[in-house]
């Protein structure tokens, strides 16, 4: 395997929040994560260990979380962003559209089952100003989160949200020039990375193709990856294209 080639991928993984080594805790966005190990968007750390206090849930805030489950199993990115709050999505010129709907392809990634669990926290009065990588038009208050069965597997679907005019709504963060241009280089990367994920998916045939479902249907992309890249003799983020490919995640 060729060694800078792999190095560069795994930086890259570390840098899209696939890799298992949480983020610092001090860049708050929208995030969606594996209860069991999956990380973040933007690297939140998990809920209450930030200062964060559990409240009770209230009705309205029940059903701005039925809302949302009902968007994210849609897979209708309209329906979706009419839940987030307008000022949010005012930073999202044509330099960083690109960046808004990369997050909302991954919001659509795991079905949400019907026996979810959601509960809301108290964000700290200083969460929004803690953030380096993005910067908040509206300054979430709460942090929502969901709790599901996917796949065999526990997971927990978390956003920011905060009430406006008597509605709750979805908060993104507006990324920095700074992230912007982390994310434009990593979807360069990321382009090849598919070119040659393109090139191999020939030689994926039975029974890889079999595993890497089997691991995927457990919840274990990582090691999907490990044995795609093991087998095809290819880099990390390679691998995670052609897991995507044969699991179809792709689609």
């Amino acid at each position: 395997m060729n060694v800078r080639l792999f190095s560069i991928a795994t930086a890259l993984l570390l840098l899209l929040g696939a890799a298992t080594t949480r983020l610092s805790a001090a860049d708050p966005q929208n995030v969606g994560k594996i209860a069991a190990g999956e990380k973040t968007d933007a690297g939140e750390e998990p809920s209450h260990a930030q200062g964060e206090t559990p409240e009770p849930l209230s009705a309205a805030q029940k059903e701005f979380a039925d809302s949302l489950v009902a968007a994210l199993n849609s897979k209708d990115a309209a329906r979706l962003k009419a839940l987030i709050a307008p000022e949010a999505l005012t930073c999202f010129d044509q330099s960083r559209q690109p960046y808004l709907d990369g997050w909302l392809r991954r919001q659509f990634r795991f079905p949400i089952g019907k026996d979810y669990q959601v509960t809301v926290a108290k964000l700290p009065p200083d969460f929004s100003a803690k953030a380096t990588r993005v910067k908040f038009p509206v300054a979430p208050t709460d942090a929502l989160i969901i709790s599901y069965d996917g796949a065999g597997a526990p997971r927990t679907y978390r956003r920011l949200i905060a009430q406006q005019d008597n509605h709750w709504r979805l908060i993104l963060g507006c990324p920095t020039d700074a992230t912007i241009e982390k994310f434009n280089k990593s979807e360069q990367i990321k382009a090849k990375a598919i070119e040659r994920a393109d090139k191999l998916m020939p030689q994926v045939k039975e029974p890889l193709a079999a595993q890497v479902r089997a691991l995927v249907a457990k919840g274990d992309r990582m090691g999907a990856s490990k044995l795609c890249a093991e087998e095809l003799h290819t880099d990390l983020l390679t691998a995670r294209e052609v897991v995507a490919r044969v699991s179809g995640e792709e689609n």
